[in-house]
């Protein structure tokens, strides 16, 4: 396998043969019509600022690499649509649709209005309201940022977060002022900081840009009560309706994890669509589940060294990942 590196570790090499796998299905079957939504929580100005460690790099994306993303799919005839669209019905069941969304709701997404207008491309930013009313950094990215200090390498970071996704936010937060120090939550720039109220309220107002519900404290809602659940839509949802004057109907659920509990509970706090991670493309038409939530599956593009995107792994109707997981279940 020349093709492969010599030193990598198992999640490097399940993505690099899932690549292949996905990248080898669209060449013999060719690209099916469907909604291809995709997922992006932070955007660089420059590879500089991905150097800086200040926020996990989830997806290495910088400016220039996002323009590059919508002009590869523009050129592949995808249409982008808004929710509003999706709501309402896609007219064309054989079609290409994309549906651009952003998580978390990081100052660093103000740069994307202008692009947005200059393509003429909707997107909707997912909002956790508790960083924007309180100003604090996401827990993930003081783990990043503070072990990168001590030079440990990303696979070691990402499994301590992976271990503390089992916790609710205030007994990670806990873990972290005891780990790192009273201070470790205040952000260090405009790179890793949540926006503002008042910046949110302005943002809200660009032309293209949607609005949706990320939680209030981004919790793993699964880790919780209903009652609980309940609490962290029913507090985004008055928030956000106090800050853009809308009240937002689509939701996503952070770190992708949902269950029939959280959905139904998402239902009766308005909000009709949801959105996961599971990494495959939306057939049409779209179907509304269990509890009459229309729920969209997300890929997410992933900037080799902040530079490319393997476009093919997102045009193909399979994800090998996505399977395995499917046949596991």
């Amino acid at each position: 396998m020349d093709w492969l590196p010599a030193k990598m570790n198992k999640r490097d090499l399940l993505n690099k043969i899932d690549d292949a796998a996905s990248g080898t299905h669209l060449k013999f079957f060719g690209e099916r019509p469907g909604l291809s939504t995709f997922l992006f929580h932070s955007v660089f100005e420059n590879k500089q600022q991905i150097s800086s460690n200040q926020i996990l790099p989830q997806e290495r994306m910088t400016v220039g690499v996002f323009c590059q993303f919508l002009d590869y799919f523009l050129s592949n005839n995808y249409q982008f649509v808004t929710p509003e669209d999706i709501r309402k019905g896609l007219p064309d069941d054989k079609a290409k649709y994309g549906l651009i969304t952003f998580d978390d709701g990081y100052f660093n997404n103000t740069l994307i209005p202008a692009i947005l207008a200059e393509y003429k491309v909707p997107a909707i930013f997912f909002i956790s309201t508790a960083y924007i009313t309180e100003g604090k950094k996401f827990w993930s990215d003081v783990i990043y940022y503070e072990r990168k200090k001590n030079h440990l390498d990303d696979s070691t970071i990402l499994k301590e977060i992976i271990g503390l996704k089992s916790l609710k936010t205030t007994q990670v937060e806990k873990y972290l002022v005891k780990e790192f120090g009273e201070g470790c939550m205040k952000p260090l720039s405009d790179i890793d900081r949540p926006m503002t109220a008042a910046e949110l309220s302005s943002f809200a107002k660009q032309p293209f840009v949607h609005i949706g519900n990320h939680t209030h404290q981004h919790e793993i809602l699964t880790n919780l009560s209903a009652q609980e659940v309940g609490q962290e839509f029913i507090t985004s949802q008055e928030i956000l309706t106090q800050l853009i004057n809308k009240t937002p109907w689509f939701v996503s659920y952070p770190n992708g994890s949902f269950s029939e509990m959280v959905v139904e509970i998402a239902m009766q706090n308005g909000l009709t669509m949801g959105i996961t991670t599971i990494q495959q493309k939306n057939s049409l038409p779209l179907k509304t589940g269990k509890h009459g939530q229309v729920l969209l599956d997300r890929l997410n593009p992933v900037a080799v060294n902040g530079d490319t995107i393997n476009y093919h792994r997102l045009q193909s109707s399979f994800q090998l990942k996505t399977q395995f997981k499917k046949w596991l279940q």
